[in-house]
């Protein structure tokens, strides 16, 4: 009979006193490189190690170590949250609603994290699209959010009173219904009329008018007397 060894043993020896051949067995190791399969094919030293809870008569029972536990059991719980987060953001675009509105509760169930560590900044999935912090996968494309591009918040800075902003020119086309679909100048204007700071890029005006509220039904309240 042939056992299979825990990953973490590197030889066994077995004396002819408990029935074994006296030999030490040593684990394979090609190149440098222990396998990670090893099977005593050893029918004499088996014999006496088959109770012994290091070593399995199948290799899909082999015993694990305490790592491979604790990775077991990491790769389980994500497996599950993505799982979440797929189901979370597919009812989202059926139901309409933009992944960035999705509520903290949601978004902390999604990736797991404490309600002690404060959910901070802003992510850009692989292809540019916001996405609100903790989310495991894109709204807007599905792509997974594995090495994200993590902006810190943007805060508004202190202003003096203004008068009030100039509406923006309209843009080509149809005004825009979502503010992640509007132009450089229009996400300025809109900057403007909430008192926010309008300097940087587009993906950054977007970033700082969402943080600061101001939602799509916003901006086309603020777009009606250009779009008419």
């Amino acid at each position: 009979m042939s056992l299979w060894a825990r990953s973490d043993l590197a030889s066994v020896s077995v004396s002819a006193a408990h029935g074994g051949c006296g030999e030490v067995h040593v684990r394979p190791a090609p190149g440098g490189n222990p396998v990670q399969l090893w099977k005593l094919d050893c029918e004499a030293c088996a014999d006496y190690l088959r109770s012994d809870p290091h070593w399995s008569v199948t290799a899909s029972e082999i015993p694990e170590t305490h790592d491979e536990k604790l990775a077991r059991e990491d790769f389980e719980r994500r497996g599950a949250k993505d799982k979440d987060a797929i189901m979370t953001l597919a009812i989202a675009k059926i139901a309409g609603i933009d992944p960035s509105q999705l509520p903290e509760s949601l978004t902390r169930m999604i990736s797991g994290q404490p309600l002690h560590i404060p959910l901070a900044g802003q992510m850009e999935c692989p292809s540019g699209h916001a996405q609100p912090p903790g989310m495991k996968f894109c709204g807007e494309c599905g792509a997974p959010m594995s090495a994200p591009v993590t902006k810190a918040a943007l805060s508004a800075p202190e202003r003096h009173a203004e008068p009030p902003a100039a509406a923006p020119s309209p843009q080509h086309g149809p005004a825009p219904q979502r503010i992640r679909d509007a132009n450089s100048e229009t996400l300025r204007a809109l900057c403007r009329a909430h008192g926010l700071d309008e300097g940087g890029k587009r993906s950054d005006l977007i970033i700082r008018l969402s943080q600061a509220g101001v939602t799509n039904a916003g901006l086309r309240r603020f777009l009606e007397p250009v779009a008419a």
